[in-house]
């Protein structure tokens, strides 16, 4: 049976995933956050139902990524999803300071990175895997709807993308059997838009999980939307 750890599986897309994966026929590893946990956010049961091993991961904390790899040392995982995020808003550029600009750095570039260095193990000792990071078509400079906004998600959506592309380079390089990918999910309805959107998750999750099961070496360090587009950088 194939592996699969989401980071960021309690709510909206990560969850999504976790139940197409687990449709599929694969076993299921989803993370959490500590905090999360012990609030008995009512997320986490909706997690639970889905039979999946439940795991500790803030992508603010390093000792977390680390402690969860250890926890799953043995096991051979073929793809990690690079899931959670913060939303988009602010969206006026002058609205944005230091602060919220870092933490949307922390999370999503710093940890999907984080993430990646300390689950390599996992995914290198079996067949290869996949690292899967969930970007946003809002990182793409090139697009031809740009329609500015929401600066800082942007700025680090796109260094998400750079890190897939990087990566991907570095590991062919190094003859390391690991392969990657930045996918949009499309404009969803969840918590972290508002639960404004145009695309269907379960839709999007169907359409992610083909594209991950089609993913190939010669695809490594790709952006792709989730309906199977190739978007620009």
């Amino acid at each position: 049976m194939r592996t699969v750890l989401v980071i960021g599986a309690n709510r909206g897309i990560g969850l999504e995933l976790i139940r197409t994966f687990a449709r599929n026929g694969w076993r299921t590893i989803g993370s959490v956050r500590p905090q999360t946990m012990l609030e008995n956010d009512p997320s986490v049961e909706e997690l639970k139902a889905t039979k999946s091993q439940i795991i500790e991961i803030d992508y603010t904390r390093e000792d977390t990524i680390v402690a969860a790899a250890e926890t799953l040392s043995g096991t051979d995982l073929d793809v990690l999803v690079n899931c959670a995020g913060i939303k988009p808003r602010p969206l006026e550029w002058d609205a944005h300071y230091q602060a919220d600009l870092m933490e949307r750095f922390l999370v999503m570039p710093v940890g999907y990175f984080l993430a990646s260095k300390h689950f390599i193990r996992l995914l290198s000792e079996g067949n290869g895997g996949k690292i899967i990071n969930i970007s946003s078509d809002s990182a793409s400079i090139g697009i031809a709807d740009h329609d500015g906004e929401s600066v800082g998600y942007r700025m680090a959506k796109t260094a998400v993308n750079a890190q897939t592309k990087t990566l991907a380079i570095d590991f062919k390089r190094e003859g390391r059997p690991v392969i990657t990918m930045a996918i949009d999910p499309g404009f969803i309805k969840t918590r972290l838009t508002a639960f404004r959107g145009t695309v269907d998750i379960k839709e999007s999750s169907n359409g992610m999980y083909k594209l991950i099961e089609g993913l190939t070496p010669e695809m490594s360090g790709s952006f792709y939307s989730w309906n199977g587009e190739v978007l620009p950088w």
